[in-house]
């Protein structure tokens, strides 16, 4: 357990979350937040002292739950390659990827479906030519930083 006070984010209940993800349009349930949770995809729950025997998550959760619903359904890549993928949910930069270990077409893939997700492509129907600038912006931009010539 840890003390209440030790964090100063406002960790969240399983039905915190679940109403999180589905305000975000996602009809999800306990069940599949389990399966997630099964396979490693979302972070540990941990008890607060003085509050039960109740798991509170990171305020992030419902996020990374909207963010594996776009990889999976609208990207296509299945739930145990994004286990087995699972640190690159967490966020990574395009350095990070080419030097992390074994880099590959399909992480590649995971990192710049993150990318667009970032810059809220994944919830428009249709994109724009400001859309696709702005994408390209923010893919030069982790190109320099990782060092690349672009």
């Amino acid at each position: 357990m840890i003390p209440e006070n030790e964090s100063p984010e406002q960790p969240m209940t399983l039905a915190d979350i679940l109403t999180g993800v589905r305000s975000g349009g996602v009809p999800f349930t306990a069940r599949t937040f389990w399966k997630y949770y099964q396979l490693g995809l979302l972070p540990k729950g941990r008890k607060l002292q003085g509050r039960g025997n109740v798991l509170y998550f990171p305020p992030q959760t419902p996020q990374r739950i909207l963010w594996i619903d776009v990889l999976n359904k609208k990207v296509g890549i299945g739930l145990e390659a994004l286990a087995k993928h699972r640190e690159w949910l967490d966020g990574i930069d395009l350095k990070g990827l080419l030097r992390g270990p074994h880099p590959n077409p399909q992480r590649f893939v995971i990192w710049l479906a993150f990318l667009m997700d970032r810059q809220g492509l994944w919830r428009k129907g249709k994109l724009t030519p400001e859309d696709v600038n702005r994408f390209a912006d923010a893919l030069t931009h982790q190109a320099q930083m990782a060092g690349l010539m672009w």
